[in-house]
Order: structure tokens, then sequence, then C-alpha cells
């Protein structure tokens, strides 16, 4: 007599909302990935590029470490390179609008362009209009809102 000694659990549906809303995974997109391909990176730039993508927020796309803004020393441990090999690549990157460096106290904010690389589907309005993502009249917006 045969019995069948390892059944299969009942697998839980979960639905697509309760999966995709929020930061819960990072995306990009293939036109994206491509893109970013055909820009011919130098060696330093991609190094830096995917590294730091890995430690995008959700919902900003900000990099952050521990929960705040990483020192350029912080960085320099994570990526492997010298301060001044680091920033010459971020600029570099900020010039192709792969990124965007905005001024944060005594540190740069990295923010990754979402049209490549985004850490969910439901972005800040901020980081979608620092890339020219997300178009409107404020005058409009703040009419409705009043």
């Amino acid at each position: 007599e045969q019995t069948l000694v390892k059944k299969r659990p009942k697998v839980r549906q979960i639905s697509n909302k309760t999966r995709y809303d929020g930061g819960e995974f990072n995306m990009a997109y293939r036109s994206g990935i491509e893109r970013v391909f055909n820009m011919k990176l130098e060696i330093n730039e991609k190094l830096v590029y995917y590294v730091l993508r890995d430690f995008i927020t959700y919902p900003s796309n900000c990099i952050m470490i521990n929960g705040q803004i990483p020192t350029m020393i912080e960085l320099e441990s994570i990526i492997g390179l010298k301060e001044r090999t680091i920033s010459k690549a971020l600029k570099s990157l900020e010039d192709k609008n792969i990124i965007k460096l905005v001024q944060s106290s005594h540190r740069k904010a990295v923010y990754v362009n979402p049209e490549y690389y985004a850490s969910g589907k439901d972005l800040l309005t901020e980081t979608l209009k620092m890339f020219d993502l997300l178009q409107c009249d404020e005058s409009k917006v703040n009419s409705y809102l009043e």
C-alpha cells in the first residue's frame, strides 16, 4: 500500500495590491536597463551606480544606509573606491540624468532616476518632478485643493 508522504501545503493567495503596493520590491524597466547599458558608462560609474541602487528607499528613491543619507566615508567602505573617485562618478551619473545630487545639511543625498530603477511603483511626487517625469501646473493643482 502506498501513501503520499509529503503533501503540498495549501498556498495562501495574496492579492496583487498587498504584494505590490509600497516599497516591498525594487524594479527595473527593461528599456531603462538598455538605455543605461547604451550610455557606455565608465567602470567606476557602473560600480557606483550598481552598488548604490540596492540602497534606494521607498517612497523617495533616495539612497539611505541605516536610515540616513550616507557620508562619503561610508560610501568608500561600501563601494571600495576613494572619495574623490566616487564624487567624480556621481557627478558624471548626474550629468547623464541617472541620479540627482541634492544638498541635505552637510551631506549630499543621492536620488536614483525611477525611469531606470525604482523602489516601488508609488513614488513621491517630488522625486518624479526632480527627474521631469511628472509635470503639472502648480496653480491648477492649488486651485483644486482650495
